[in-house]
């Protein structure tokens, strides 16, 4: 494991991060449920301060987006295991340092880090409904 660096965190970043230091940190959304729970996130938009991300699950359900897996990157546990997106409650706007403190128990490196093409960002955004200019 490595510490996510401020500089690492960008567009299509996915990232593990702790439900246990956001909930301490303030933050809520569903899905929480422990406080060793972790959940991949994927970097919306970010803007060097504060960023945007969504809670990634591999179970299907309704409504989710799925993330072509040919458009993912990364480590092979990220690779082979098919990817949902969440729905809209699930999207998170927090300080960069925030996610930083969240991402404790990501077990990539840096440089290995795992991320998606910004067609799947688009698309996604399109998804929930989000709009960021650029």
């Amino acid at each position: 494991m490595a510490m996510l660096y401020l500089i690492e965190i960008t567009v299509g970043l996915v990232v593990e991060l702790s439900h246990k230091v956001l909930a301490d940190r303030g933050y809520r959304f569903p899905g929480q449920r422990g406080d060793r729970d972790t959940h991949l996130f994927l970097c919306l938009y970010a803007d060097g301060t504060n960023s945007t991300w969504v809670m990634l699950t591999s179970q299907v359900g309704r409504g989710r987006y799925r993330i072509p897996d040919n458009l993912k990157h990364g480590h092979s546990r990220w690779l082979r295991r098919p990817t949902y997106v969440c729905g809209r409650e699930t999207v998170l706007e927090a300080s960069d340092w925030n996610i930083q403190a969240a991402s404790e128990t990501d077990p990539a490196r840096e440089h290995q880090r795992n991320s998606v093409d910004m067609d799947v960002v688009e698309n996604i955004r399109q998804h929930l409904g989000l709009v960021y200019s650029t």
